[in-house]
């Protein structure tokens, strides 16, 4: 008799304790353990995707075009670090494994090739790219790779003229940006609904080894126009960097920024020189 007057008194006191959640807007407590330990209502946040732009393939003999593929990747490295939820690999990361692996002989990099350097960059998204001499211009084609699957998530396109390098590979850029953005938001989404199964993030997203400094910048300001032979000299002066000639380098920066004072990468790149 007395268990049941017990028994009693419990069950008025829990509906008593859900009424009163119920009318301050709360989760019942038992209630809410019971959700958080069978359905998370908030995963854990994923860290962010790292993604390395590698050095675009160039089909043309011709070595002004051959060194502008660095000036490429530097810029896209600046313009795709915008992406929400992406990391970008410096661009002399990429240079040290390109050299590591003796990559630059050929300047290609196939599936094969792309695991591994991906793997060393602690990369999972890789963006690869060709550039065609078309006459006076010249044609870049863009696509992002995922370094595990060998999947391509995103591609994209641009014509260039000679007097406007810039203008294509924004175009370009826009174009990774839209894709990249809808595929990072899909494996965010994904990674949601695995966290019961995984609860800690893939380590090649967590953090990238061998000490890859992780490009986050603020939009620097963009030319109105580039030419092919200002986008040749600066990556060139960018070479010059790579080979450890700081006074080549210092001075084909230096006659960059002089003509395109506004070109601020060119700017940023002239001041990294002085650390």
């Amino acid at each position: 008799m007395i268990r049941s007057r017990w028994a009693l008194l419990l069950s008025a006191a829990l509906l008593a304790s859900a009424v009163l959640c119920r009318s301050s807007g709360a989760a019942p407590l038992a209630t809410a353990q019971l959700v958080s330990a069978a359905t998370p209502t908030q995963a854990p946040a994923a860290a962010d995707t790292t993604i390395a732009v590698l050095y675009f393939d160039v089909h043309a003999n011709d070595e002004g075009l051959r060194l502008l593929r660095k000036g490429l990747a530097q810029m896209l490295v600046t313009d795709l670090s915008a992406v929400e939820g992406g990391r970008l690999v410096e661009r002399d990361q990429v240079e040290a494994v390109f050299v590591e692996q003796r990559l630059h002989a050929s300047g290609k990099v196939d599936a094969k090739t792309a695991a591994r350097v991906g793997k060393l960059l602690g990369a999972r998204l890789l963006v690869l790219g060709s550039a065609f001499a078309l006459g006076s211009a010249l044609r870049l084609d863009a696509r992002v790779v995922d370094a595990e699957t060998g999947v391509v998530v995103v591609t994209a396109k641009a014509t260039a003229r000679d007097d406007d390098i810039l203008a294509a590979e924004g175009v370009l850029a826009s174009a990774l940006l839209v894709g990249l953005k809808r595929h990072l938001a899909t494996r965010r989404a994904v990674a949601g609904e695995k966290s019961q199964e995984k609860s800690a993030p893939e380590a090649r997203d967590a953090a990238a080894p061998r000490g890859s400094s992780l490009a986050k910048r603020p939009s620097l300001r963009r030319p109105q126009k580039l030419s092919r032979a200002l986008a040749e000299r600066y990556a060139s002066a960018l070479d010059a960097k790579d080979r450890g000639d700081k006074a080549a380098a210092r001075a084909g920066l230096e006659s960059v920024v002089r003509e395109v004072p506004d070109f601020e990468l060119a700017y940023a790149d002239l001041q990294s020189l002085a650390r």
